[in-house]
């Protein structure tokens, strides 16, 4: 058998970068076996230009898909976490105490990267969900005016009542 590597992507190129993906604890000589290959041609293989251009951009695109999920839980679960925390100063934040109600703004403008003193650095923070559309950052501004508004106009009616 030859040693030269292919100069173009064969059918088993993908099984191979799937195999590899699938099991990344599996070592060179169980995927041989696997491919009925020798270890040294498996070698040739993966190490050539062909199968390691093929292998980036097949990999890039798994962890897209793994890092695209990760991304929607951990916004999942921050919204869910914020909304909580909004839930209960609604109910709770005349009862709190100011030193309370202080950590809490703290916290919070500094997870957004301000610090004591108002002014913007770098956020401690840094989860990176990606861009924000200008349409979706309008309508998140439209709905928090509405329920500031609901809630004022709700404050007033306990103030008539």
């Amino acid at each position: 058998m030859s040693t030269k590597p292919p100069a173009k992507v064969l059918w088993w190129y993908e099984r191979l970068a799937d195999a590899l993906i699938a099991r990344p604890e599996a070592t060179l000589m169980e995927i041989a076996k696997e491919f009925n290959c020798s270890l040294a041609w498996l070698s040739v293989v993966k190490n050539s230009d062909v199968f390691t251009e093929y292998w980036k951009r097949r990999s890039t695109e798994a962890s897209k898909v793994l890092l695209g999920d990760l991304r929607a839980k951990a916004c999942a679960a921050a919204e869910m976490s914020l909304d909580a925390i909004n839930r209960k100063l609604e109910l709770e934040a005349d009862s709190l105490p100011l030193n309370a109600l202080l950590e809490i703004a703290d916290m919070s403008m500094k997870r957004f990267g301000y610090d004591n003193g108002g002014s913007r650095q770098a956020a401690t923070v840094n989860l990176n969900f990606g861009l924000v559309k200008p349409e979706e950052l309008a309508e998140a501004r439209q709905r928090m005016r509405r329920i500031r508004l609901e809630a004022l106009e709700a404050s007033e009616e306990e103030d008539v009542a």
